[in-house]
C-alpha cells in the first residue's frame, strides 16, 4: 500500500450487518452479528472519519517527520473503542486488501477488521495492510511485504503503535543526549507522550522499546528533521533499512501514539538512529 496508492482515498467500507440498528452500530439490547461485541459499538468508521484518517495519513507520508492527530472519540465514535494505531487499518481496507492485526488481543481486533472492512486475514509477511499494537522484531519489521522493482506499489503499509511521538526543533546530531532529555512528548512541536506519560503506562507499545532520536532526510524534508519515539525497539533504524534496501520495492511507515498523533517514514526518507535511551 504505496503513498500513491492512499491517495486514491480511502475505498467504501465493508458492509454493516442488516437489521434495526442505525447504521454503522449494532442494535440497542444485542451484540453485533458475528462479534460477541457489546451493543452500541459501531462497526465502521463513519465517512467523515475515514476520510480525515487519509488526509492525515497522506500528510505525514508526504511531509515526513511531521505531526498530524488522527479523529478522536469526539469526532469518530469508533475511536473510543479502538487502538489509534488501527484506524487506518479501518480506513483503507477493502475486501480486495489483506490485512495483518499482530499484538496484544489481536484476535477481538482482526474480528472488528473482518465486519467493517471484510478484508481477508493473512500472515504478517504477506499482508498490504498491517497495525503492530506491540513492538515487532527486527525480522518482523524487515520482513514486511515489500512488492517488487517492477510493482512498488505492492509493498504494505504498516502502523505501528508506539507510546509518544515528539518533533524536535534546532536539533543537530551532536546535541542528541540533551534532546533526549528534554522531549519527552511535551515539549516538541505536535508531540505526543501517549497516555500514561513518557514512560508508556498507557499505550500498547509501550511494555517494550524506549526512547529513540530519529533524524530524517530525503524528499519531503526541507534539510532534515529530528524526532523522539517512545516505544520503539533499539535497532529500529537497522531494521527499517533492511526493509527498503531495494528501493523502490519496499514498506511504508505510520508511528501511532494512543492519542492519535502520527507521523510518517515512506521508503522514500532516510532514517538515522542517533541516539536511544
Amino acid at each position: 500500500m504505496t503513498t500513491a496508492a492512499i491517495a486514491a482515498g480511502p475505498g467504501p467500507a465493508g458492509p454493516v450487518p442488516a437489521g434495526p440498528a442505525s447504521a454503522g452500530t449494532a442494535s440497542a439490547g444485542t451484540a453485533s452479528a458475528g462479534t460477541g461485541r457489546a451493543a452500541g459499538i459501531p462497526t465502521a468508521l463513519t465517512p467523515g472519519g475515514a476520510q480525515a484518517v487519509f488526509r492525515a495519513a497522506l500528510d505525514v507520508l508526504a511531509r515526513p517527520g511531521t505531526v498530524k492527530r488522527l479523529p478522536s472519540a469526539a469526532y469518530e465514535p469508533l475511536a473510543a473503542h479502538v487502538p489509534a494505531a488501527l484506524l487506518p487499518l479501518l480506513a483503507f481496507a477493502d475486501l480486495s486488501t489483506p490485512a495483518c492485526v499482530v499484538g496484544y488481543e489481536e484476535g477481538a481486533w482482526d474480528e472488528i477488521v473482518r465486519v467493517a472492512t471484510n478484508a481477508p486475514r493473512t500472515a504478517l509477511r504477506d499482508a498490504r495492510l498491517v497495525t503492530a499494537l506491540r513492538p515487532l522484531t527486527a525480522d518482523e519489521l524487515a520482513g514486511l511485504r515489500t512488492g517488487t522493482a517492477a510493482a512498488p506499489e505492492d509493498g504494505a503499509l504498516a502502523c505501528l503503535a508506539v507510546a509518544g511521538i515528539a518533533v524536535v526543533d534546532g536539533v543537530d546530531a551532536a546535541d542528541a543526549a540533551d534532546a533526549g532529555d528534554g522531549a519527552d512528548g511535551s515539549g516538541g512541536d505536535g508531540g505526543s507522550d501517549g497516555e500514561g506519560g513518557p514512560d508508556g503506562d498507557g499505550g500498547t507499545a509501550a511494555r517494550d522499546g524506549g526512547r529513540l532520536w530519529l533524524r530524517l532526510s530525503g524528499p519531503g524534508v526541507p534539510g532534515t528533521r529530528a524526532i523522539i519515539v517512545t516505544g520503539l525497539p533499539a535497532g529500529f533504524a537497522a531494521a527499517r533499512r533492511r526493509l527498503v534496501a531495494g528501493f523502490p520495492a519496499g514498506a511504508d511507515l505510520l508511528l501511532i501514539a494512543p492519542d492519535g498523533a502520527v507521523t510518517g517514514l515512506p521508503r522514500t526518507t532516510t532514517l538515522q538512529e542517533v541516539a536511544s535511551r
